[in-house]
């Protein structure tokens, strides 16, 4: 059977490692670009370090971390804890990261560059994790 363009991209797009591509894509654009505009005032060469080491961290944080939120997920055994100590760890990996990235490269205003992305991240992971939990209890209630 022959599928349309539209029911093939659909299919593409439901793969994960596609939904985390394409919103690693977004936050490197989004991150990035905040990180190169809070130290834009310090000249262009800092202003394109806080680009490209946010930009690059938010791009590789968010394909990275939500693989391993739902690997941890699964390992930790599909509950409520599982949740909290898959959302504890990788809110940990990316505030630390981050952070340290910046003072490496010298970027003049780590907090101001790494809060944004540390909370719509956080959010973000928060609200993937809760989505794989509601999936896992209504794949498990439909199997019952």
């Amino acid at each position: 059977m022959l599928l349309t363009i539209t029911q093939y991209c659909s299919k593409l797009y439901n793969k994960p490692v596609i939904k985390s591509l394409v919103a690693a894509i977004a936050a490197f654009i989004v991150y990035g670009g905040w990180a190169a505009y809070a130290n834009y005032e310090f000249g262009t060469q800092y202003a394109l370090r806080a680009l490209f080491g946010q930009g690059g961290f938010a791009f590789s944080a968010t394909l990275l971390l939500t693989l391993l939120a739902e690997y941890l997920y699964i390992a930790f055994g599909k509950n409520k804890q599982a949740l909290a100590k898959a959302f504890s760890i990788c809110v940990m990996i990316s505030a630390t990261l981050p952070a340290t990235i910046h003072w490496l490269i010298g970027t003049p205003n780590i907090l101001l560059s790494i809060t944004p992305g540390f909370i719509f991240g956080s959010v973000y992971l928060f609200l993937y994790l809760r989505l794989l939990h509601r999936n896992t209890l209504a794949l498990n209630k439909s199997l019952t």
